[in-house]
């Protein structure tokens, strides 16, 4: 990107255009003033803004962490603390990518998403409880399914 220089109070030319000897006369140029440049409409590229969150499920918020699970992952989950099924199957095809991480020493019946989010809701009982963290990252459209590194 073309760092800016200032050329006068009134105005400012990017260090692009002043290499091309002329001043910076692109009026469609946006100005970014923490990083003190300009950028062209022709050098940014059209691709949409990923997302990615981080959401903390808690019980005192009225959630669930096998509902959580059952929604990220796009299955069908029942839940041992409220005694109702949880089915999130419609959204499977629009989960690309879905896994439990486990410790080394973990028991090996928590590889099964819904015995190991039961066994977190039985284990924490207060009612302001932290039951799990979700990661949601989207994925933006113009990315071909190819280029998906999972």
């Amino acid at each position: 990107m073309p760092a800016f220089i200032p050329a006068e109070k009134s105005h400012w030319i990017c260090t692009w255009c002043k290499s091309q000897g002329k001043p910076c006369a692109d009026k469609s140029a946006t100005r970014n003033k923490k990083r003190n440049e300009r950028i062209h409409k022709s050098e940014v590229n059209a691709i949409s803004c990923p997302h990615f969150e981080i959401k903390i499920r808690q019980r005192s918020k009225g959630q669930s962490a096998v509902a959580g699970a059952a929604y990220q992952s796009g299955e069908r989950l029942y839940s041992e603390f409220d005694h109702r099924t949880k089915n999130y199957f419609y959204k499977a095809g629009e989960v690309i990518a879905k896994g439990i991480l486990l410790p080394e020493r973990a028991p090996p019946e928590y590889e099964n998403r819904q015995t190991l989010w039961n066994a977190v809701e039985k284990s924490e009982k207060q009612w302001n409880a932290q039951l799990s963290r979700g990661i949601i990252m989207a994925i933006p459209r113009e990315l071909p399914k190819t280029e998906y590194k999972i």
